[in-house]
């Protein structure tokens, strides 16, 4: 039996069981179960990475900050008849404006971190964020979100082009892309739940390479992929002000497997915001000094 290890963020990790239950791999290969990358500490890595080297293949995203882990290191430390396949890590955000990442680290050095309550998401809204620090009452945010310029045609436009042309050059050198189906495939179907977490047209691409990687068969999986994935979390796609994507307008939140008002999430975050003023100021600060450099 030949061990195979598949290494990366949290899309690798729920492919290695899609690949793990694929029809021919427990003929042929054992799995060895790898930790997200980004969720173990730097201590474990040297241990991961030995973990990896005893496979015969080693099933890796392009990893370049995680020292003995990263692909390169890997790639270098290979035995003879040793393979190492990377595939893509796809992000992609032609479909979410708004999305934007805030510092939610602790006040001061020092502190323990604790937040007093959770937001909805792992990350934030422009259009909410910016709502909140302009004193928007919550009773308006839905109508400014689904209205927003973000969303007019040449900004969106703007936005595909920059996401079409970033998940390109992710890819260069990747063995198993994303970027080809994606560039053929994002605006007739949704082929993303969030910025970083796919659909289930794209993690079957994904997939399909692995196997075919492996030598094994394709296989409709459409059932698993459902389970198995990152649908019971979604970002709305606003698309009434311009006509670029083919599918469904989704003008709600997805939240835990239940669908949520604008309106409702938007007050969740407002009340994360007023009972962290730290964080509310800390990216006003990124914000102005990002603005300010861009004119310099």
């Amino acid at each position: 039996m030949m061990r195979v290890m598949v290494l990366g963020n949290c899309v690798a990790h729920r492919l290695q069981f899609l690949l793990r239950d694929h029809p021919g791999f427990a003929e042929r290969f054992e799995l060895a179960v790898a930790p997200m990358i980004h969720a173990i500490p730097p201590s474990r890595r040297e241990t991961l990475a030995r973990e990896a080297l005893a496979c015969d293949v080693i099933l890796t995203q392009p990893l370049f900050r995680f020292g003995p882990c990263g692909t390169e290191a890997l790639r270098a430390a290979l035995r003879p008849g040793q393979r190492l396949v990377t595939f893509s890590a796809p992000h992609f955000d032609a479909y979410f404006s708004d999305v934007m990442l805030i510092d939610r680290s602790p006040q001061k050095a020092g502190d323990a971190g604790e937040l007093r309550c959770q937001p909805p998401f792992d990350w934030d809204s422009r259009i909410v964020f910016s709502c909140f620090t302009a004193g928007v009452p919550i009773f308006d945010v839905e109508a400014l979100y689904l209205h927003h310029p973000l969303f007019g045609e040449q900004a969106m436009r703007r936005t595909v082009a920059s996401a079409l042309e970033t998940c390109a050059r992710r890819d260069q050198d990747v063995d198993v892309p994303a970027s080809p189906f994606i560039a053929r495939h994002y605006a007739q179907t949704r082929l993303f739940h969030s910025w970083m977490h796919p659909a289930e047209p794209l993690m079957a691409h994904l997939l399909a390479g692995l196997a075919d990687a492996l030598g094994l068969p394709p296989a409709d999986r459409t059932e698993d992929l459902e389970r198995a994935t990152f649908g019971f979390n979604s970002w709305p796609v606003i698309t009434r002000r311009h006509r670029l994507f083919g599918f469904a307008e989704q003008p709600w939140f997805l939240l835990a497997g239940t669908r949520q008002r604008i309106e409702d999430v938007a007050m969740a975050y407002y009340a994360f915001y007023d009972l962290h003023p730290h964080i509310v100021e800390r990216a006003q600060n990124t914000a102005a000094a990002e603005a300010a450099g861009r004119t310099r």
